[in-house]
């Protein structure tokens, strides 16, 4: 697949903050810097995974994006058709548009949640829910829209016929193909997957992301995809960012972060997926200590006081996120010179 050159969305130094001002009884909340400085490109046909533990800002870097959560500084950048259409300039800035540009730009940008049982009204059939967005932005008739539906269920493995069926009489890989399906709803151009399959049986995970990467092929859609699973990173992806505290420390081509990733976080991440052959698995890298409390991050490094390479330079100086080689950056003072094991998966 060939990816254009110019992004089809430029995030430059998004932040998001929660706490802060004061608490009820009077006291100072502290400042939780959940994404910090996130800077990212993506381009049309592209899918840039996005990994790191649990609580390290991934879904809020994703909701963020979308202005579903309000930035507290940064730039987003997307060239959105509608928006062109409407408006005149090809690039949107998300983060400045009011309530009738965001509307326009959501047309364009779209998100598959994580949990496909919350993500659908209960009380909905699965016609009303999937064609929510064409009702909204008032596009066809009622016959026109049922159409559209049947069209997407067909197009995600689901029988029309089921589209006057409720939730509950779904199974959970169904609801997630109804979720993707009313994510594609408005034929955006970008779509940020927050965890899409991690809560679906393997042999539906399969399913769901051939149906992805088809649907990635016919529409040239391009996908943020957030996930724990690193062996389903490298299948999807083109591209990998690794976030350690709401920072990226390292980006780079799939293949390449697999065989040489080169920030130490990245390597104890990959370290600990169950290479396919027991025999053959290598120690597994365990970091020391606890995550750090956000609100109070280490000094220079944030990652140091858990990093088994960290040195004087690291506790006063913290790295910049860098390109050590073409397409590969990492946040580390030691990027070049450490020897990092690679991963593992296949």
């Amino acid at each position: 697949m060939t990816v254009a050159r110019t992004p089809l969305l430029s995030v430059k130094d998004l932040t998001k903050h929660f706490g802060g001002k004061h608490s009820l009884l009077g006291k100072p909340r502290p400042i939780i810097p959940a994404v910090d400085a996130f800077s990212l490109d993506i381009h049309a046909g592209e899918t840039v995974g996005l990994v790191g533990e649990s609580g390290c800002g991934k879904t809020t870097a994703g909701r963020t994006i979308l202005r579903l959560l309000e930035p507290t500084s940064g730039s987003v950048h997307f060239r959105s058709r509608t928006y062109a259409e409407a408006r005149g300039p090809e690039r949107a800035d998300v983060v400045a548009a009011d309530s009738n540009e965001l509307r326009l730009l959501r047309r364009d940008m779209q998100i598959i949640f994580q949990d496909p049982y919350s993500a659908l009204n209960p009380r909905l059939t699965l016609a009303s829910n999937v064609g929510e967005p064409l009702r909204a932005n008032k596009m066809g008739n009622r016959g026109e829209r049922r159409e559209r539906v049947a069209e997407l269920l067909e197009r995600v493995g689901l029988a029309p016929e089921m589209m006057d069926r409720y939730p509950h009489e779904f199974s959970g890989g169904q609801r997630q193909r109804a979720v993707i399906a009313r994510a594609l709803t408005l034929d955006p151009s970008f779509v940020v997957a927050d965890e899409a399959v991690s809560a679906l049986d393997v042999s539906i995970q399969a399913q769901v992301l051939n149906i992805l990467l088809d649907l990635q092929a016919s529409r040239n859609l391009a996908f943020l995809f957030i996930a724990h699973d690193l062996a389903v990173v490298k299948y999807v992806s083109h591209r990998v960012a690794v976030m350690y505290l709401g920072r990226v420390v390292e980006l780079s081509p799939t293949d390449e972060l697999f065989a040489d990733p080169r920030h130490p976080y990245t390597e104890a991440l990959m370290s600990a997926v169950p290479p396919p052959h027991r025999r053959k698995r290598p120690p597994r890298i365990t970091l020391a200590g606890d995550v750090p409390n956000p609100a109070a991050p280490p000094s220079g490094c944030h990652f140091r006081t858990r990093c088994r390479y960290a040195k004087d330079r690291c506790v006063s100086e913290s790295p910049a996120l860098r390109e050590i080689r073409p397409g590969h950056l990492a946040a580390c003072h030691y990027a070049e010179k450490l020897t990092l094991r690679p991963a593992s998966v296949r």
